[in-house]
């Protein structure tokens, strides 16, 4: 292995990372439309998304987060330049599991365009996931609300 590694990260990484995302067939793959770097660590990745995002969207852009989050998350936005914090109901403290309808119901009002931070698994600091029919489900929101997940 070559050190230092190029800025981005290592290739292979990011050629394997982008590969199982997308799938080695995908459309964007072929037609070389995926940029990709690589991080050191979760806060480290949202670090780098809040820095690259905020340089093309309005500073008034919401940006979601699950309550529960860490705390450190929003401040990344805001540290980004991107104040307008958003929380989304993910967590039910009575049912003591996840609040699937509570979310989806406050995703399903977020503006247009607004940016919505998901935990895929293994939901930090709750560890509760979604189902993949809620996933399925989430997407739906998503694409109807045009979101922009991360």
């Amino acid at each position: 292995e070559e050190l230092p590694l190029p800025p981005s990260g290592d290739p292979r990484f990011l050629q394997l990372a982008t590969q199982l995302l997308y799938g080695s067939e995908s459309v964007p793959l072929r037609e070389n439309r995926v940029a990709a770097c690589q991080s050191i660590s979760g806060t480290g990745a949202l670090r780098l998304a809040a820095d690259f995002l905020a340089a093309f969207i309005p500073p008034s852009t919401a940006v979601y987060f699950s309550t529960p989050t860490w705390p450190n998350h929003p401040s990344v936005f805001r540290a980004a330049g991107l104040p307008n914090i958003v929380e989304y109901r993910y967590w039910s403290a009575s049912k003591v599991d996840l609040d699937f309808e509570a979310m989806k119901a406050d995703l399903s009002a977020a503006p247009v365009g607004s940016i919505v931070v998901l935990h895929l698994c293994s939901h930090n600091p709750t560890g509760a996931d979604l189902t993949r029919a809620e996933w399925m489900e989430l997407a739906d929101v998503v694409a109807r609300q045009k979101l922009f997940p991360l």
